[in-house]
């Protein structure tokens, strides 16, 4: 079994702990972007993808972060935004401690390591009138661009104009690291998921294109089970719609040079990443 088949499979063990756990306490979830093309496409993982992307309503996202928190066990942990401040995106992860999976750009920061882990972003309702909607993606926008720079050091920063722009804003907006995240959390709930409102992906507010993350409530009004690999996984009800939304024509095999993949910097399947996050550290103390 190549590398990317046996990543595949630890994946999917994560993924039926996950499911399991929504089930026992009703709560809902979607595979969504390329997890829900490859369950209809590939009924399973798309052969060169290497992570597996779930959404909840928010209401059950809330309540499955404080659940995961006694129902995981043993190698199993939640990656909580909430609990670490160099972590700049809004959604969760459930990842293996077991093993390892440290992206490039998380090499240099060994309290970002983790394992091989699965996405479980937030879903929020946001109005149907378009100038409301404007309204509330303005202030989510504004928000989260108060809520990264309060959570990035410095040196993340890549220019000097970018670095000058830190350090006047940076007295201005300093503080506890998760100050603005609870604030955006807050305003997640301020619309119901429901018949009278829109879909926002809300973990997910492209600058250049705020509204691509917002769909109709009726794709997502309820689910369907369909294969994947071994098991099932749970689809939006009219996840054609979604799909093509989102993707366009998301049946059609892109072309190889778009086959992307993360390329993680390191990936072992047999060791924790507590391993080489101590050892990083250790190569950091001696620079």
């Amino acid at each position: 079994m190549d590398e990317i088949n046996k990543l595949h499979q630890e994946i999917l063990s994560i993924f039926k702990c996950f499911k399991q756990i929504c089930r026992k306490y009703k709560l809902t979830y979607y595979a969504i972007g390329g997890t829900c093309i490859g369950a209809i496409r590939h009924k399973g993982f798309i052969p060169w993808d290497d992570d597996l992307d779930v959404a909840m309503p928010i209401e059950d996202y809330l309540k499955f972060r404080e659940i995961a928190k006694t129902e995981l066990n043993g190698k199993y942990r939640l990656y909580d935004y909430m609990d670490e401040k160099l972590n700049k995106f809004n959604f969760l992860k459930i990842h293996d401690t077991s093993t390892t999976f440290v992206e490039k750009e998380e090499y240099h920061y060994p309290k970002k390591y983790k394992g091989v882990y699965i996405d479980i972003m937030p879903i929020a309702g946001i109005p149907k009138n378009i100038f409301l909607q404007k309204l509330y993606l303005n202030k989510l926008l504004f928000l989260t661009k108060l809520d990264l720079n309060n959570r990035t050091p410095l040196k993340d920063k890549k220019t000097i104009i970018s670095k000058i722009q830190w350090i006047m804003i940076k007295p201005l907006i300093s503080f506890k690291y998760d100050f603005y995240t609870k604030i955006i959390e807050k305003n997640w709930k301020k619309y119901k998921i429901n018949d009278k409102n829109d879909i926002l992906f809300a973990w997910r507010i492209p600058l250049n294109k705020p509204y691509s993350n917002v769909f109709k409530y009726e794709y997502f009004s309820n689910t369907i089970e369909v294969n994947f690999e071994d098991t099932t996984i749970d689809v939006p009800i009219k996840y054609d719609e979604y799909l093509k939304k989102d993707f366009g024509n998301y049946m059609e095999l892109p072309p190889i040079e778009k086959r992307i993949t993360h390329k993680p910097a390191i990936l072992d399947l047999n060791k924790s990443f507590i391993y080489y996050a101590e050892k990083r550290r250790k190569e950091l103390t001696d620079e």
